[in-house]
């Protein structure tokens, strides 16, 4: 890797953000300006479409930058969130802290997930 290379995975390494942050701040504040001036009926419909719109280019992103840099095979999609128990999700994210997983504990809307990208389960009495 060159040096100028080897300069940009740094940056990029230490710039990593989630898209529910990116999202917040970015999108968020913008959409709301231009809502207000939308029927009250069909703004919730508009804010659930520019999510996952911005959730496709964002994945579109991803896929465009793992050609190009290195790091960002540690980044992963966005994901879909399956609700589980409290006990399960303390389970689960006692064994990843243990594991030294703590990159995969995030926020999304202001609330605890797991991103368990390339993670598999398997029963204790498998």
């Amino acid at each position: 890797m060159g040096n100028h290379a080897a300069e940009l995975y740094r940056e990029v390494e230490a710039a990593t953000v989630t898209f529910a942050d990116w999202y917040a701040s970015t999108i968020v504040p913008q959409l709301e300006e231009t809502l207000k001036n939308m029927p009250v009926p069909a703004r919730e419909a508009l804010r659930t479409a520019s999510r996952h719109t911005m959730k496709a280019c964002w994945n579109a992103a991803l896929d465009a930058t793992l050609d190009v840099l290195p790091c960002a095979a540690r980044m992963t999609h966005t994901y879909a969130i399956l609700e589980v128990s409290a006990a399960a999700y303390n389970e689960i994210r006692a064994k990843l802290e243990a594991a030294s997983y703590q990159h995969a504990f995030h926020e999304d809307e202001g609330k605890p997930v797991i991103d368990m990208h390339g993670i598999a389960l398997k029963s204790e009495n498998s």
